[in-house]
């Protein structure tokens, strides 16, 4: 089940792909605070693909009750106009551009090469991109993160849209794949808190899985 997935796994890099509503974006959420309450000095990034999903997450880690002050959350475009505009690196050609999509596709390529040649020094310990399949010019930066010294890379995406095969290959074959199924009714009741009423908890359990 989705919990055992959560305590096993071990470093490295990982992609969940699944169906809308099995669960992946807590799958995620829940490693990134199991990896934090095993090593207190891990930072660790987790970023999406827009502000709603952003806030989705900030939500879920201020309710944890997990420690979450080593954890950053934020929407991917906006973590790299952030860390190109702290470093001195955001050239004005980009900044000054009115178009949103093709000042985060320049955006995107400019943080990638600063990475490559060492201008920017990735600051955590293990990313997390959430439906990776949403980001548009995100392949070369995953593999440029993966390719850092002690930096895991986490992506979850539809698999409707992204095959695991294809994402291997991107990631040179050194990936694992998770698999990822719906809460079962024990580990939704576990999750969720229901233990108090059962028949209230399966109902909400077949209405919401």
């Amino acid at each position: 089940g989705q919990i055992e997935t959560i305590n096993n796994t071990k470093p490295g890099h990982y992609l969940t792909l699944a169906n809308p509503g099995t669960g992946k974006s807590v799958l995620l959420l829940s490693k990134a605070y199991r990896l934090v309450s095993l090593n207190k000095n891990a930072k660790v990034l987790i970023t999406c693909y827009n502000t709603n999903l952003k806030e989705h997450h900030r939500i879920f880690s201020e309710h944890s009750g997990l420690r979450t002050s080593n954890i950053t959350v934020d929407s991917f475009f906006h973590y790299i106009l952030t860390h190109l505009t702290k470093n001195g690196l955001m050239p004005s050609r980009i900044s000054s551009l009115s178009d949103e999509d093709d000042k985060y596709n320049k955006s995107v390529d400019e943080f990638n090469r600063c990475v490559v040649e060492g201008k920017i020094t990735p600051e955590f310990d293990a990313v997390f991109i959430d439906e990776v399949q949403l980001l548009e010019n995100w392949q070369n930066l995953a593999n440029t993160l993966r390719l850092q010294e002690n930096v895991d890379v986490y992506l979850t995406g539809s698999n409707a849209f992204l095959l695991s095969s294809d994402l291997a290959t991107l990631f040179g074959g050194r990936v694992f794949e998770i698999p990822i199924f719906p809460f079962s009714f024990a580990e939704y009741v576990k999750y969720y808190s229901l233990h108090d009423n059962p028949d209230k908890a399966f109902d909400s359990y077949v209405k919401q899985g």
